[in-house]
């Protein structure tokens, strides 16, 4: 009996072991269970702690890049936007405010800082007083754009300067590929500028109508005329034009008529009507080859201001070696032995002195005398050679007074664009003194050899130099 009672007891023993065994608990995936219930705990916790307390969670680094990236990346966008939008704007027609500001842009402008403004004025050529009042109200009551362009452009004419005008539409696609193809860089900001560019692109070529020089014309080859107009005695070279773009092609035929005539005793450089061109020319194809020492014309610049630095800058930088700047010193101090009118002494700030110095080429052995014969139309860089060869003794000038406007030194006239219209005005920010310190543009250059006769064959020319 107790055998049997031990034997059930050992029994359930066993049985109770086994059962045990079979429910084992696994404490790892407990454990595991346990921590991700404990996150998810945390983490709705902490979502509710942020909507009730209005999200004062912290940004991590990488969410705030990527916010500043995402903001960035939007004000940027809705700058280009809206570039796109100004540029491609519709040109609204202008109001009368805007009208009255830039006629009173100009009139300051030209009151202040334009060069020949005090001369004019003094010589009494315009009473720009009374032009002003007169064309102010016209251009206020215009009926368009188009017509106050067009009144605006009668008005500046007025004033009675070639080099000062509005740029008409042929004008200005004239001066954009000039500039662009000699890369001047303050010139084309005025003529590249989004409003200026809107007011030319709706331009019509009639809407003002100034000249500009013909391309066609200024650039044409095969213009020169050499002769011996007087065998053994008189070789004559007529030049309309000194085209930079036919210096080098001009050179060759020009050397060898003069080699062809080095014998004779007179040679005239017919300069009759030449108003376009640069310096260059001459220097390389009149003076350069028939000098054997250097020869040097000193003249000045002088300015009302230094509104223009921009455009000083460029051309003093872009100049050839053949010329040379000096500083810029106060008006006071000009050369007491020069004869310097006194609008010049009483109305600009300064002046600067310029050298331009030739030198020889191969020089041709010519001893005889050298003329060179101008008229009333002798403008600009053959004016200015008029000027060297006075100065320096190279040739005796003849024929009548010259237009004048040499001894600017190639300074291109300045760009300004008015600031609602965005019409172009273009003008000259220097005036020119010759080597005796006069206007040149006031006096022109006048002549060693005074010849009346408008109308002078080559021929006839003996007749007034034997």
């Amino acid at each position: 009996m107790t055998s049997t009672r031990r034997e059930r007891e050992d029994s359930r023993r066993r049985s109770g072991r086994r059962r045990r065994k079979r429910v084992k608990i696994n404490y790892t995936r407990l454990l595991i269970s346990a921590i991700i219930v404990l996150v998810v705990l945390f983490l709705l916790i902490r979502g509710v702690s942020a909507l009730i307390g209005g999200g004062d969670k912290p940004k991590s680094p990488t969410t705030e890049k990527d916010t500043k990236s995402t903001s960035e990346s939007k004000e940027t966008s809705s700058s280009e936007t809206e570039k796109i939008n100004s540029e491609s704007e519709e040109l609204l027609p202008l109001t009368t405010e805007q009208k009255a500001a830039d006629i009173q842009f100009v009139k300051d402008l030209i009151n202040k800082s334009h060069p020949y403004f005090p001369i004019l004025i003094e010589d009494k050529k315009v009473d720009w007083e009374t032009v002003t009042k007169t064309y102010e109200e016209k251009a206020l009551a215009a009926a368009n754009d188009s017509e106050y362009s067009r009144i605006m452009s009668e008005w500046i004419r007025q004033l009675g300067d070639p080099q000062t005008n509005l740029l008409s539409y042929d004008y200005y696609q004239y001066l954009h590929k000039k500039y662009q193809e000699s890369s001047k860089q303050p010139w084309l900001e005025v003529l590249q500028a989004p409003q200026v560019k809107k007011r030319y692109e709706s331009m019509q070529s009639e809407e003002i109508d100034n000249a500009q020089p013909d391309e066609n014309a200024v650039s044409a080859p095969g213009t020169i005329t050499m002769e011996k107009a007087v065998e053994g005695q008189l070789a004559y070279v007529r030049i309309p034009q000194f085209t930079e773009a036919h210096i080098a092609e001009d050179a060759a035929v020009i050397r060898s008529f003069l080699e062809s005539v080095q014998d004779y005793p007179h040679l005239v450089f017919d300069l009759r009507g030449n108003n376009e061109g640069v310096n260059m020319y001459w220097i390389k194809n009149i003076v350069s080859p028939l000098i054997s020492l250097d020869h040097m014309l000193t003249g000045r610049i002088a300015l009302r201001d230094q509104s223009f630095q921009a455009f000083m800058d460029d051309s003093l930088k872009n100049k050839n070696n053949y010329i040379k700047f000096g500083d810029f010193f106060p008006i006071n101090e000009l050369p007491s032995e020069l004869s310097v009118p006194t609008v010049i002494k009483e109305s600009f700030e300064g002046y600067r002195r310029f050298d331009l110095t030739v030198i020889p080429d191969s020089p041709i052995a010519y001893e005889g005398t050298i003329y060179i014969l101008q008229d009333k139309d002798t403008y600009g860089a053959a004016d200015t050679l008029a000027q060297f060869a006075k100065s320096t003794g190279f040739a005796t000038v003849i024929g009548t007074t010259s237009r004048g406007f040499g001894m600017t030194a190639e300074l291109e006239p300045a760009l300004l664009s008015l600031p609602n219209s965005g019409l172009v005005l273009r003008m000259p920010f220097t005036v020119g003194l010759d080597y005796n310190g006069a206007i040149t543009t006031q006096s022109g250059t006048t002549p060693d050899i005074e010849i009346n006769k408008e109308i002078l064959s080559p021929s006839e020319l003996i007749d007034f130099l034997r």
